[in-house]
């Protein structure tokens, strides 16, 4: 997505076209000053000053704001429907300096946020002057702080997620330790990966939060949705399951939430935070249902499914409970089912097998042309 900036290559301009957002509070323990009102002017000009030396350091609600170092911009969520910028946004004050907000003349904050048009932070001491530019999203911002390189789909790298939120005439918030990881199969060969984030407590034991609009759980999905250029598809694709099935709650889809992502100081675009499928999601019961996920195109067949003696994989079959009751038999017998089922044979005697489940599945990967989810990525 294009961003529009106004960002002059130094302070020594004649800001014709600004609008003047003023920055006028009492500094908080004197480190510290709030934005928090806008006066619009025209025709602002300044005196010569030096090229820009640097950077601000912005706030919200005492977190440091997503920043991007390659193009010096922090990216700072606001809700669309009012002009007033909203929450806990402090810059950090360097003794004798005076801060300005500028905007466009003219623009109003929805119509920054609609068409991406950036504002730009001054800070002016005498001849010298330092700049930031900030972007006003109406998406959540998720930030990911790596104690190291998130290079491997099998070690977790600890750190901590922060999300930013707008919402209730505010800015909010919410942090967390983690764990991240490389997720995917083929995706892992996409420039954009896709990344999955256990949260931890203090002593490194698993945390459930609720994160934006879902569920409360300690394990996530960061999608970077890369071969879907419209953004749109995979989310429309799985609300339109959920209007279709047939099945109920034992058959939902992963609900997700469209999000502007930073790793460190680094804006890498659009992704999805979403919900793994898993035991919470379709109403089991870990001790007692069967959970599978197809990882791979590596399809076995009904026979060798009943006679395989591992409990946690066979070929593309990974079971998704370690706590299972039954034998490894029960594990694998609806899976050699389902394989007899599409492969044209009979399921064993006594085997309970949704047809209008099969049929809502079929209608629903035709309809949304899902060719990958056939038989790997269903579950």
């Amino acid at each position: 997505m294009k961003r529009n900036w106004v960002f002059p290559a130094a302070c020594a301009v004649i800001l014709a076209l600004a609008a003047l957002l003023t920055v006028l509070s009492e500094r908080d323990e004197g480190t510290y000053i709030s934005i928090h009102s806008i006066e619009r002017t025209s025709g602002k000009s300044f005196p010569a000053l030096s090229e820009i030396s640097g950077g601000v350091r912005l706030y919200v609600n005492g977190e440091r704001a997503p920043y991007d170092h390659a193009s010096n911009t922090y990216f700072i969520p606001q809700e669309s429907d009012t002009e007033e910028i909203t929450g806990d946004i402090s810059i950090e004050a360097e003794e004798g300096y005076t801060y300005f907000l500028f905007s466009r003349e003219g623009v109003l904050k929805t119509d920054a946020i609609k068409n991406s048009i950036g504002y730009n932070v001054y800070g002016i001491r005498g001849g010298e002057c330092v700049s930031s530019k900030i972007i006003f999203t109406a998406l959540p911002i998720i930030r990911i702080h790596a104690e190291g390189e998130i290079a491997s789909d099998e070690e977790y790298v600890s750190g901590r997620i922060s999300v930013f939120e707008a919402k209730d005439g505010g800015v909010f918030v919410k942090t967390h330790s983690m764990g991240i990881r490389v997720r995917g199969n083929t995706s892992q060969r996409f420039p954009k990966k896709s990344y999955q984030i256990r949260l931890t407590d203090q002593a490194g034991e698993k945390f459930h939060a609720p994160f934006l609009s879902l569920r409360s759980d300690d394990d996530w999905i960061l999608n970077p949705m890369y071969a879907d250029d419209t953004k749109i598809r995979e989310m429309l694709a799985y609300e339109l399951w959920d209007k279709m099935n047939s099945s109920g709650m034992n058959a939902n889809s992963s609900d997700m939430e469209h999000s502007e992502i930073f790793l460190e100081d680094n804006y890498h675009g659009l992704y999805a935070l979403q919900e793994r499928v898993d035991y919470k999601q379709v109403d089991g019961d870990k001790k007692a249902d069967i959970l599978y996920k197809i990882a791979a195109n590596d399809m076995p067949t009904a026979e060798e499914l009943i006679k395989c003696a591992s409990r946690e994989v066979c070929r593309a079959f990974e079971m998704q409970s370690d706590v299972f009751r039954g034998s490894a038999e029960d594990i694998w017998s609806p899976a050699a089912d389902y394989m007899a089922v599409i492969s044209g044979g009979e399921p064993s005697l006594g085997a309970e097998t949704s047809y209008e489940n099969a049929a809502d599945f079929g209608l629903w990967a035709m309809l949304t042309q899902a060719h990958d989810c056939h038989f790997r990525n269903a579950g």
